[in-house]
Parts: C-alpha cells; sequence; structure tokens
C-alpha cells in the first residue's frame, strides 16, 4: 500500500507540473501607415491674383459717362491702388477716352475701412481734373464706380490734403460719402 500511496503522490505531483514555459515572445509593435505625401507643387511663381471692376470713361464726344469691365492684376500694394493705377492707364476701348489727368501718384493714400474707402487727393489732382462741373463730377464718379466694384467697398469719401470738408473745383463739397452710379 505504501507503494501505491507513492504512486499516487507521484502522479499527483506530476500532473500539478506543467512543461516549461517559452521564452516570452518580443513585443509586436504596431505597424504605423505612413502618412500621405503632400501634393507636388509646381515650381515657380504663384498665379497672380485678378478681380474684376467696372470702371468709367467719357466716350469721345464727352456726352456720358460709360462703363468698361476690366480684369485687374493684384500686385500686393492693395486692391484699392491696383484699381486706380487701371483707370488711370485710361479704357481699352477706342470708342472711350481717358478722364482723369495727371497719375495715380496726385492720390496721396487710400484706406477702406467699415465699407467706407477714403481718398485724400493731392492739391495737383484738384488742379488737374477741374474744368467744368461735368469733368468735375465725372472725375469723381469714375473713382467711385471703380472703388466701389470692389468686394467691401460701399461708398467713397474724399479729401484734399487731409482736409475733410474741403471743396472740388468749387462744384461740390467734399464733406459727405459718395455712393455709385447705379
Amino acid at each position: 500500500m505504501k507503494q501505491i500511496l507513492a504512486l499516487l503522490l507521484a502522479l499527483l505531483l506530476l500532473a500539478g507540473c506543467t512543461a516549461p514555459s517559452p521564452a516570452p515572445e518580443a513585443p509586436v509593435t504596431p505597424e504605423i501607415p505612413e502618412a500621405p505625401s503632400e501634393p507636388e507643387v509646381p515650381e515657380g511663381p504663384p498665379a497672380p491674383q485678378t478681380v474684376t471692376v467696372t470702371l468709367c470713361y467719357p466716350d469721345k464726344e464727352f456726352l456720358a459717362l460709360e462703363k468698361e469691365e476690366r480684369t485687374v492684376t493684384l500686385t500686393g500694394k492693395g486692391a484699392e491702388w491696383d484699381v486706380l493705377d487701371a483707370l488711370y492707364a485710361g479704357p481699352t476701348k477706342d470708342t472711350l477716352m481717358a478722364l482723369l489727368g495727371g497719375t495715380s501718384a496726385d492720390i496721396l493714400s487710400v484706406k477702406t475701412e467699415n465699407g467706407l474707402c477714403t481718398v485724400d487727393l493731392s492739391d495737383a489732382f484738384v488742379q488737374q481734373n477741374t474744368g467744368g462741373s461735368t469733368r468735375e463730377g465725372w472725375a469723381l464718379s469714375s473713382i467711385v464706380n471703380a472703388l466701389c466694384s470692389l468686394e467691401g467697398i460701399d461708398k467713397v469719401k474724399f479729401n484734399v490734403e487731409g482736409n475733410t470738408a474741403a471743396e472740388y473745383g468749387g462744384h461740390f463739397t467734399l464733406d459727405e460719402p459718395f455712393e455709385p452710379m447705379k
């Protein structure tokens, strides 16, 4: 009986023992997908930005002010300045004529806030763009219509050499903002 008990005890001991555990496996690192590559950008300068505006010029008989659609390339100095430069450059249609005398350098500053664009004209601008109420009105209207064709500008206020209540050519007071022609 002692032998049977010894055998049972040996079997119990053997049953409690298990095969040695295998060596732990190396941790599995999840595979991280590659980030999508950036789209290739062509070499060279970016395409210039443009804006389409309405410029106004008189007809050859100086009887009416006509609208001319124009695409203006923005140079980075400000859309208002680029539009004024285009206005000074004159019309592209043969039936129209340039209206403003001098250059855009005769405009001292242009600033837009809350839909109001304030243009400070020099005395040189006033001297070169007077000569009767029609010419003076058209000079102001051409600037107003050009600037108001830009997004975000609803009215234009003129100053002369910083004077906010100046007269222009003896026919217009500049103390109130102007709205574009319809």
